[in-house]
């Protein structure tokens, strides 16, 4: 459907449900959507809607979805007192700017997404009054500041993104209360400080993003116990230490679950994700149960790369670059032991410095063998001098079939010469 928005829909005064999701309607969100009385779920969409955002019923609507349109202008405080009424709100993917407003927050609130807009600011410390919340989305703003003490008194908290802004800052020092916390990503932001021991106590956690933080300090040993977690970021960040060999304990990463199913966001949209994958910055359009990854990379951890780490069949992806480690790479990664050729790997390291002292690599842009190779090549590469060999035993041959050849031509030439010679003899003397 395309054009403006249907003006007679006003009109339909027992309206509860309207969808109009996913069309390419452009112009305005009319003001008479606030005669809708009755009117419980609005849902406009990713469309092309532009301007501020519209006059909505107040105190009847429970779920709100303006998401990825072309809205802007500052929340204002009437507007932060009737979304401070609504269930679900998500306003995400706009062009909203200026401060969140300090009005919105309520026991009522349960999902709040503002993510991908301009709002800056802090976050207000009436986000306590959020009391009910099951998700928090303000990601990929320009907050600036702590993180207020009273978002622990939303016990309830499932998802919390807070992730590319400016907050700064030790994080989270009430993040134990969380403990039915699944997701929790901060990363691209300005905290530092140690990493809390008290993550550890977050036995639900799936997802764990710390990544372009100042972080310092070790690991810390809690986090191993983190049974359920399947994706850890903490790249790009100021770590030292060992890396903990209790990471074997990881048991989602051992196997794989089963299922297919995607990591929702409780009804407010797929949950997005950015991780390193071969070297590029993905953004993961969806997390599903089996996603899982770990990246250590760009730190200053040191020693030896743990054995423990072998046991963690189920880890799609795993990055250890940029670090100050040590020794040989563990026996039990061994079946991941052969470069792979192809567009990541050839442009990865033209030298081949970046496998430089790892003895168990085989394969191109080292100096070792893969055993399929040996084998396959046994044959025919016995010693350096066997091909040549191999040719001058070819060339004698030649040479020998050649002479046989031409022997034969001489005995069959003179052999009808001497019997001619003699049939005319009989002739000329007969």
């Amino acid at each position: 459907m395309e054009g403006l928005f249907p003006t007679f829909i006003c009109i339909l005064s027992n309206l509860k449900n309207l969808d109009l999701s996913q069309n390419n309607l452009t112009g305005v969100i009319p003001s008479c959507v606030s005669n809708l009385k009755s009117l419980s779920n609005l849902d406009v969409s990713n469309n092309n809607f532009h301007g501020p955002l519209p006059l909505i019923p107040k105190n009847v609507l429970s779920f709100l979805d303006l998401s990825n349109n072309k809205l802007r202008g500052k929340n204002s405080i009437e507007m932060g007192k009737i979304l401070s009424s609504i269930d679900t709100i998500v306003l995400s993917d706009n062009e909203l700017s200026g401060p969140i407003p300090f009005s919105m927050c309520s026991k009522v609130n349960r999902i709040i997404d503002l993510s991908n807009n301009k709002l800056s600011g802090i976050i207000p410390t009436s986000i306590g009054y959020c009391t009910k919340l099951l998700s928090l989305n303000f990601g990929h703003n320009n907050l600036t500041g702590n993180v207020p003490d009273v978002l622990g008194q939303a016990l309830s908290l499932t998802f919390l993104q807070l992730n590319d802004n400016n907050l700064d800052g030790v994080p989270l020092g009430f993040i134990s209360k969380f403990q039915r916390l699944e997701v929790l990503n901060l990363a691209k932001n300005k905290f530092e400080g140690s990493i809390p021991t008290a993550f550890g106590s977050l036995e639900y956690l799936q997802i764990l993003s710390l990544r372009f933080n100042k972080f310092n300090g070790s690991i810390p040993e809690e986090i191993t116990h983190l049974q359920p977690l399947q994706i850890l970021d903490i790249s790009h960040n100021h770590l030292t230490g060992l890396i903990p060999k209790k990471i074997g304990n990881l048991t989602r990463l051992i196997s794989r679950p089963e299922g297919t199913q995607p990591l929702l966001n409780y009804g407010a949209g797929d949950l997005k994700l950015q991780m390193v994958i071969k070297g590029i910055v993905t953004q993961l359009l969806k997390v599903f149960h089996y996603t899982s990854g770990v990246d250590l990379s760009c730190n200053t951890f040191s020693g030896n790369i743990p054995e423990e780490i072998g046991l963690l069949k189920a880890l799609s992806t795993l990055n250890l670059s940029h670090n100050q480690l040590s020794g040989i790479i563990p026996q039990e990664c061994r079946k991941y032991e052969r470069i792979p050729k192809g567009l990541h790997f050839d442009t990865l390291s033209g030298d081949g410095s970046a496998y430089i002292n790892n003895s168990l690599l085989c394969g191109d842009f080292t100096n070792n063998t893969c055993e399929g190779d040996k084998r396959s090549n046994s044959t025919d590469n016995n010693s350096p001098n066997e091909g040549y060999e191999d040719d001058q035993n070819d060339a004698k041959d030649k040479l020998l079939l050649y002479a046989i050849v031409a022997l034969g031509f001489a005995v069959g030439f003179w052999g009808l010469f001497f019997v001619l010679l003699i049939k005319k003899e009989k002739w000329w003397f007969g």
